[in-house]
């Protein structure tokens, strides 16, 4: 088996779109590579990110551009204490304030857990 041709450079550091992998001259069968995670529909990750739960939330957003990285993802990138365990670091993408993300997680709370 032939090895996966080369990515451009910065598809190696962030998620990208079908359309974008296109544009940069990547054939279908490089989109389909081994070495590419598929997060969610027409979106592509290189699997050496896929450890990184933020490489992923910004790769969700490729799919919904419109979109925030919210609630407990949001928590954990604002350093905010949780009762739960997470693995989320802080990164570049759109993130909701820390008051947003305050007030998201006080509706997630139970009575019973105050």
């Amino acid at each position: 088996m032939r090895p996966a041709s080369e990515l451009p450079k910065l598809f190696n550091t962030r998620a990208f779109t079908l359309g974008q992998g296109t544009a940069a001259d990547l054939t279908l069968r490089r989109l389909l590579g081994a070495d590419l995670i598929r997060p969610t529909r027409g979106v592509r990750l290189h699997s050496s990110l896929a450890a990184e739960l933020l490489e992923r939330a910004v790769a969700y957003q490729l799919a919904v551009p419109d979109g925030a990285i919210s609630h407990i993802t949001a928590a954990v990138v604002w350093g905010f204490w949780l009762p739960l365990e997470s693995d989320v670091v802080r990164g570049r993408k759109a993130v909701v304030t820390p008051e947003r993300t305050w007030c998201d997680l006080a509706a997630m709370a139970r009575p019973d857990r105050t």
